[in-house]
C-alpha cells in the first residue's frame, strides 16, 4: 500500500487463489441453490410441503433424505428419478384406493335407501292389510250387529202435543189487544162489576171501557175489594176470571187474572210471576183436616172437570177420547223462520189455578171436581203433556198439580178412580201412534216406565195407584217378551192382551188388601220368570226385557217384603230373586251388556234388602225377651 507496484507474476498467483475459494465456495452451496440438472432435491421439498409423502401404510413420514452428491453427478440424476416413479405409482394407488372407498360408500348408501325404502313399502303394506283387516271385522261385526237388531233405540218419551200448544215467541210477547180480549172483559163479567165500569166510563170520559178492565185486574181491585168490604167472590166473577185468564191474549192480564181467581180460593196471589217453585202449600201426607181451614172459603163457582179437559184440549193436549185429531195432530211451525216457537203460558196458568181448586177442595175434606171419571181425565191430560219432551219447563207445574188432584180425591171414591186413572194410563203408552209398526211397538215400550215413574210418589195411596199401573203395565207388553219355543214342559208365547181382557184385570190389580197386593206382585213377574235370553236373541226384545224389570222394581217396592209372602217359593219377590240371578255371558252387543248390567245392580240391592228385613226380623225376636 502506497509502495511499489505489484508484479504480473503476483497478479497471477492471486487469481489463482480466488478460483479456488471460488470453487470451494461452489462447493459448499446447497443443493437447491444448484441449476436445474438436481431436481431431486426440489421433488423432495416440494412433496414434504404439501404433505404428499406417506408410507404403505398411510402413515405420514418426512421425505426421504437423499444421498450425498457423488463425484460427476450421473448416479444421482438417475436415483431421483426412480424415487419419482416410486412416489407417482404410490399416489396414483392411493389415489385408486380413495376411489374405490368412494364407490364402495356410494354403493353401500344405494344399498341402505334400496332397503330402507323396501322396509317402508313392506311397513305400509302391513298397515293396509291391518287397516283392510280391521275394516273387514268391523264389516261382520256391523253386520252381526245388524243382524241382532242392534241399531234399536228406545224411546222413552213422545211428542204428544199438537201444534196449539206453541206460539211464535214474538206473537206471545205481543202487547196489542183484540177485539176477542174485549168480548171477554166486557160481556163475560158480572152486573157489580159492569157497574163499577160504567161509573168509571162517566167520570172519566176519555178512556176505553177495555182499558178500564185491564186497570181493574192489573191494580189488583178485586182483592182489595173483597179483604175490605169482607165480602167473597161471587159467582158470575169468579168465572168471568176463568175465562180472562184461558182465553185473553195480554199475558199480564191473564197473570192478574189468575192472582185474582188464587185470591178467591183463599191462597196468596204471585202477582204476575209465572212460576216461582216454591213448595207446596200443604203436606199432602198429613192427611186433610176433618174440620177444614178458614182460610180457605168454599168457592162460588165450581169448576167442571169438564171445562179443565176443553181448555187443555184447545190448548194443544192430546184428547183420547176422540181418537181422530185432524186438527191438533198438525206439526208446530212458525210462521217466519227466523222466530222461534215457545210454550203456550196459558198451560202454566191453567196447571196453576187447577192445583188451587184441588188444594182448596183437600183442605175442606171434600172432592175437588164434580166425577171421578172426570179427575182421571185430567190426570191422562197431566201425564200425556208430561211425557212430551218439548214441555220440559211445565215438569214441575205439573208435578204439583198432579200430586194435588191425587190428595183431592176422596177415600170413598179412590178405588173407582185409580181403575179408570190406570185404564186411561195405559191408553197413553198404547196409543202413541195410530200406525206404530211393530219395530215402534217395540220401541214405545219404554213409554210404560215412563209414564209409572212420573207420577207422584208421596203418600201410600200415590205408591198404590204407582203399583198397580206398573203391575198392569208389565201384564200388557207381555208378548214383547223372548220366550223359549213352547215344548212339553215350556208352554206356548202369550199373545197380546185384548182390551176385554184388560178391563177384567185392572180391577183386580187395583185393589188394596192384603191378598190382592200379593196376587198383584206375582202377576207383575208371571211372564217375566219364563223369559229366555240368549246370544242370538234380537236387541228389541232384549229391551223389551229391561223395560219390563223395571216395571216389577216398581210393583215389588224395589224389594219389600211382605210378611204373607215371605215364605212363598211362589211369591213376586222369590221369583224376581231368582230370575235376579241369572248370568249373561260377556257380549259386545249394547243390549245384552245393559241386561247384565242391570241383572248385577238390581240383584245387589235386592240382597241388601233382604238382609236388612231379616235382621229387623231377628231384633224384633230378640226384643221380646229383653229384659227391662
Amino acid at each position: 500500500r502506497g509502495g511499489a507496484r505489484a508484479t504480473p507474476s503476483a497478479r497471477k498467483r492471486a487469481g489463482r487463489g480466488r478460483e479456488a475459494a471460488s470453487a470451494d465456495a461452489k462447493r459448499a452451496k446447497p443443493a437447491t441453490e444448484g441449476d436445474g440438472s438436481d431436481s431431486e432435491d426440489f421433488w423432495t421439498n416440494e412433496m414434504r410441503a404439501r404433505g404428499l409423502a406417506t408410507t404403505s401404510g398411510g402413515r405420514k413420514t418426512s421425505a426421504r433424505t437423499p444421498k450425498k452428491r457423488a463425484s460427476g453427478g450421473g448416479e444421482v440424476v438417475k436415483v431421483s428419478f426412480e424415487y419419482l416413479l416410486a412416489e407417482k405409482a404410490e399416489l396414483e394407488a392411493g389415489a385408486k384406493r380413495d376411489a374405490e372407498t368412494r364407490e364402495r360408500r356410494r354403493l353401500d348408501d344405494e344399498n341402505l335407501e334400496a332397503r330402507r325404502l323396501e322396509e317402508a313399502a313392506a311397513m305400509k303394506r302391513e298397515a293396509e292389510m291391518e287397516e283392510a283387516a280391521a275394516l273387514k271385522a268391523l264389516d261382520s261385526h256391523e253386520e252381526f250387529l245388524d243382524a241382532h237388531g242392534e241399531a234399536f233405540e228406545l224411546r222413552y218419551d213422545a211428542e204428544t202435543l199438537g201444534a196449539n200448544a206453541f206460539a211464535s215467541s214474538r206473537s206471545s210477547a205481543a202487547t196489542t189487544s183484540s177485539e176477542s180480549d174485549a168480548k171477554v172483559l166486557g160481556q163475560c163479567a158480572s152486573k157489580a162489576l159492569r157497574a163499577v165500569v160504567k161509573r168509571g166510563l162517566e167520570s172519566v170520559s176519555s178512556a176505553r171501557e177495555e182499558d178500564l178492565w185491564r186497570v181493574l185486574l192489573l191494580e189488583r181491585w178485586l182483592p182489595m175489594r173483597w179483604a175490605s168490604a169482607k165480602r167473597a167472590c161471587d159467582e158470575h166473577t169468579m168465572e168471568w176470571l176463568w175465562d180472562v185468564a184461558t182465553t185473553c191474549s195480554r199475558h199480564d192480564v191473564r197473570l192478574a187474572a189468575r192472582d185474582s181467581f188464587l185470591a178467591a180460593l183463599g191462597f196468596d196471589c204471585k202477582w204476575g210471576s209465572l212460576y216461582d217453585a216454591r213448595e207446596q202449600r200443604y203436606d199432602y201426607r198429613l192427611g186433610a183436616p176433618a174440620d177444614g181451614r178458614s182460610q180457605c172459603p168454599p168457592p162460588a163457582w165450581v169448576l167442571c172437570a169438564s171445562t179443565v179437559c176443553d181448555t187443555l184440549r184447545t190448548f194443544g193436549a192430546r184428547d183420547y177420547v176422540n181418537s181422530q185429531r185432524s186438527s191438533l195432530s198438525a206439526p208446530a211451525t212458525p210462521a217466519n223462520e227466523d222466530d222461534a216457537l215457545c210454550l203456550r203460558p196459558e198451560l202454566f196458568v191453567v196447571a196453576e189455578m187447577v192445583t188451587a181448586v184441588c188444594d182448596n177442595a183437600f183442605a175442606r175434606n171434600v172432592e175437588a171436581f164434580d166425577n171421578v171419571d172426570g179427575c182421571a181425565r185430567i190426570l191422562q191430560m197431566f201425564v200425556s203433556i208430561a211425557i212430551d219432551y218439548r214441555a220440559q219447563a211445565l215438569g214441575w207445574v205439573l208435578q204439583d198439580a198432579a200430586a194435588a188432584l191425587l190428595a183431592s180425591v176422596p177415600q170413598k171414591s179412590w178405588d173407582t178412580f185409580k181403575s179408570k186413572a190406570i185404564r186411561y194410563l195405559l191408553e197413553i203408552s198404547s196409543n202413541i201412534d195410530s200406525n206404530a209398526t211393530e219395530e215402534d211397538e217395540y220401541a214405545n215400550v219404554g213409554v210404560y216406565a215412563r209414564v209409572v215413574q212420573w207420577l207422584p210418589n208421596l203418600t201410600s195411596r200415590d205408591r198404590d195407584l204407582r203399583d198397580a199401573l206398573a203391575a198392569a203395565s208389565a201384564v200388557s207388553i207381555r208378548h214383547l217378551l223372548p220366550f223359549a219355543k213352547s215344548t212339553a214342559s215350556v208352554g206356548k208365547k202369550p199373545k197380546r192382551i185384548t182390551p176385554a181382557e184388560l178391563m177384567k184385570i185392572i180391577p183386580k190389580l187395583a185393589r188394596d188388601d192384603a191378598q190382592s197386593v200379593i196376587a198383584r206382585r206375582r202377576a207383575a213377574m208371571e211372564h217375566l220368570s219364563d223369559v229366555v235370553v240368549r246370544q242370538d236373541t234380537p236387541a228389541k226384545e232384549v229391551w223389551s226385557v229391561i223395560v219390563c224389570m223395571d216395571l216389577v222394581d216398581v210393583t215389588l217396592n224395589g224389594g219389600r217384603v211382605v210378611d204373607a209372602e215371605e215364605n212363598d217359593p211362589e211369591g213376586g219377590l222369590q221369583l224376581f230373586t231368582r230370575f235376579l240371578s241369572r248370568k249373561v255371558s260377556k257380549s259386545n252387543r249394547r243390549s245384552l251388556g245393559e241386561l247384565r248390567t242391570k241383572l248385577f245392580s238390581m240383584g245387589t240391592r235386592y240382597e241388601r234388602a233382604v238382609k236388612e228385613h231379616d235382621k229387623r226380623s231377628v231384633a224384633r225376636k230378640e226384643s221380646i225377651y229383653a229384659v227391662d
